[in-house]
């Protein structure tokens, strides 16, 4: 079946609740409460054509409460060799909010699609359940703030996400306008590695923190030991609470960040898998 392939500005809400929506370009541009919605396991947005080679995008660039939604149903793109990207706050001046609790966020078969939380302007991303499939990365503050204050949050509170050789990372750990951090409180997070981005910090509002207090990082199965590049890296701070932090490791791979307890609390790190940590 041959799905539309068009561009859509959505200024207003949208829902798409019980039923399908198919599209390429699916973007929230220039107002404060735009949210598209996807919500009820009949619903479903889906992006590109079935054996298309079609490069989907779904940007969420307005202002602090514009938002993607979903609760239920599927987010799909069809293309064979195409992928679905998003992008969160693309203008210095925009935010973008991305909230999934449930259904399924398939990327593509490839894992080519990324999502970029905070292009240029400040991006959260929450992940409560549901999935993320075929998604090749995650990177938070991607590109520099043009001197504007940002703020980038990934908070993962359960379901699961699969990431391929990009892993998690921070961009632009080092500008002092781009605060960056990351929460895995439950879930499972899979990928290739953690990256902070260096954790160097030249003003005191500048940070890329890590704190982990009941969630899984799983090491994919090819391998993660990179001298460049270590499995977990680079964030100024990386910190943990009483459920702790599991490093789930199915092969070799060298992790050389250093972990704290969070202030008043006494943190748990916890090692598990048949791989060896260097």
């Amino acid at each position: 079946r041959a799905y539309l392939v068009e561009v859509i500005l959505l200024e207003h809400n949208a829902d798409c609740g019980g039923r399908e929506h198919a599209v390429n370009i699916c973007s929230v541009a220039g107002n404060p409460g735009g949210v598209i919605r996807v919500t009820g396991e009949g619903s479903s947005l889906l992006f590109g054509n079935a054996g298309g080679t079609e490069q989907a995008v779904l940007s969420i660039d307005g202002g602090p409460d514009s938002a993607f939604e979903q609760d239920g149903g599927e987010v799909k793109c069809l293309s064979t060799s195409g992928k679905l990207s998003v992008y969160l706050g693309q203008a210095r001046v925009n935010d973008g909010i991305f909230k999934l609790s449930g259904g399924t966020f398939d990327m593509g078969k490839d894992d080519t699609g990324e999502i970029r939380v905070g292009v240029c302007g400040s991006g959260t991303l929450e992940v409560s359940g549901g999935s993320i499939l075929g998604c090749r990365g995650i990177t938070l503050a991607q590109n520099s703030s043009e001197g504007g204050v940002t703020t980038n949050v990934f908070r993962q509170t359960g379901g699961i996400i699969e990431m391929g050789q990009g892993g998690l990372g921070v961009s632009q750990a080092s500008d002092p306008n781009r605060n960056s951090s990351v929460e895995l409180l439950d879930g499972v997070m899979v990928g290739k590695r953690i990256q902070g981005g260096g954790g160097v910090a030249p003003a005191a509002a500048t940070y890329s923190k890590f704190y982990a207090n009941g969630g899984t990082f799983r090491a994919l199965d090819e391998g993660c030991y990179h001298k460049q590049y270590p499995f977990v890296d680079g964030f100024l701070a990386m910190e943990l609470g009483p459920k702790g932090l599991t490093l789930d490791i199915r092969s070799r791979c060298n992790v050389t960040q250093r972990f704290t307890n969070r202030v008043g609390e006494t943190g748990r790190l916890f090692i598990t898998g048949s791989g060896t940590v260097y």
